[in-house]
Parts: structure tokens; C-alpha cells; sequence
């Protein structure tokens, strides 16, 4: 093999590795994102020692966008 078809063959590989990492940086990402969204909910919603009905929801939906059941 010369070295122009090493080179893209390596460019191919590279390019794919790319697209499957940035997909799964950007799901990880986004669930830190709801899962610090969902603490720092919790954790309001504790400092007065009662939770409300809003609260609860708003607490059920960000569980559920965590666990991707929404």
C-alpha cells in the first residue's frame, strides 16, 4: 500500500471514531446537565421541609428525562 491510500484509510477511521464519540460526549453531557438540574431541584425543595405538589413534578419529570423514560 503507498502512502496516499494509508492515509485515507486512517482519515476514514479517524472521521468515524469522531462521529460515535461526539454523539456519546453529548448524551453524557446532556444528563449531567438534567442531573444537576435534579439536584439542585431536590435540594431547594428540602431547605423548607416540605415538598409540593409542583415540586414532586417537576422532581418526577427530571427523573424521568434521567432515566430517558420521557
Amino acid at each position: 500500500m503507498d502512502f496516499p491510500s494509508i492515509a485515507l484509510i486512517v482519515t476514514a477511521v479517524l472521521a468515524l471514531a469522531s462521529a460515535l464519540f461526539s454523539k456519546r460526549y453529548y448524551r453524557v453531557t446532556s444528563r449531567a446537565k438534567v442531573l444537576a438540574n435534579l439536584l439542585e431541584t431536590a435540594s431547594q425543595a428540602l431547605e423548607d421541609d416540605q415538598i409540593t405538589p409542583e415540586e414532586l413534578e417537576k422532581i418526577r419529570n427530571l427523573v424521568n428525562q434521567l432515566l430517558g423514560k420521557e
